[in-house]
């Protein structure tokens, strides 16, 4: 039985995601998060407290395909506004600060005048403006992590094992991002949706992506230690006549059985 591909997955789509995944990994998936959910369950009675109007999971193929055209269309407000995404980017993270610092302040001043603790009011305020940026901050710190690996591949291997590293990290990145947007969508409580989501993109990343540099290095090495007289090693010294360094015991005694056979009056005392 084989593998039905949705026909909207297609090599013209594929790069026009392709083209705003920066961007996707900024605001873009936040953006695409909320259009899901809007068109999936619909729009929240403000009396009620209840969602109207949406879709439902009938069509959910359907449903992700329109937020992935809406968060498209907010893109390119972004490259109309500001020129490119990292204009728009290095904006963000200067206003950061200012955004948290002024949001934290008016909802202080505000619990002050109605007799309640402006602190905790500062603090949450805070917090809401941070994590409204949250996919940005995150994104950069997931891509600075991963920076010594690309280095590393590229300084061993060369321009194509960097580019290769590069590209599992941007997958990984990408599964890690839509399914948090998915997810959220999915099981709607704040934070368990998007984490839970999110894990599960970055495993089908990884799947998708490969073993990074730095792992396969690492299983080399197992694999040449195994190799090497099942392991076990212990240190001859740097003045032994045999070696000057590690060797395993098979070789040891293969080079004590050579003195002796090259050595008639050893041979005899033995």
């Amino acid at each position: 039985m084989g593998i039905s591909i949705p026909s909207y997955v297609t090599w013209s789509n594929a790069k026009r995601f392709g083209k705003m995944l920066p961007y996707y990994w900024c605001d873009g998936s936040v953006v695409q998060q909320e259009a899901l959910e809007r068109i999936v369950r619909g729009v929240k009675d403000p009396v009620t407290g209840k969602h109207v109007g949406g879709a439902g999971y009938k069509h959910f193929g359907r449903s992700l395909r329109q937020s992935f055209v809406e968060t498209e269309s907010a893109y390119k407000g972004v490259l109309a506004r500001d020129g490119s995404f990292f204009k728009y980017a290095g904006k963000t993270l200067r206003n950061l600060p200012g955004e948290i610092w002024n949001a934290a302040k008016s909802s202080s001043a505000a619990a002050k005048a109605a007799g309640k603790s402006g602190i905790w009011a500062g603090i949450k305020s805070g917090g809401g403006a941070l994590m409204k940026r949250f996919p940005l901050v995150g994104s950069l710190l997931y891509l600075a992590t991963e920076v010594p690996g690309i280095a590393k591949a590229t300084w061993n291997g060369g321009l194509v094992d960097g580019a290769a590293e590069a590209l599992k990290v941007g997958i990984k990145v990408t599964g890690f991002t839509a399914g948090a947007a998915i997810g959220q969508a999915l099981i709607p409580i704040p934070f368990v949706g998007a984490v839970i989501g999110g894990m599960l993109g970055n495993k089908l990343g990884e799947i998708i992506a490969g073993k990074s540099y730095e792992e396969k290095q690492e299983e080399a090495q197992i694999a040449q230690n195994k190799g090497n007289g099942n392991g076990e090693k212990f240190d001859t010294g740097s003045t032994n006549p045999f070696n000057g360094g590690q060797m395993n015991q098979e070789e040891v005694m293969a080079q004590i059985q050579q003195i002796i056979d090259s050595n008639p009056e050893l041979r005899t005392n033995a």
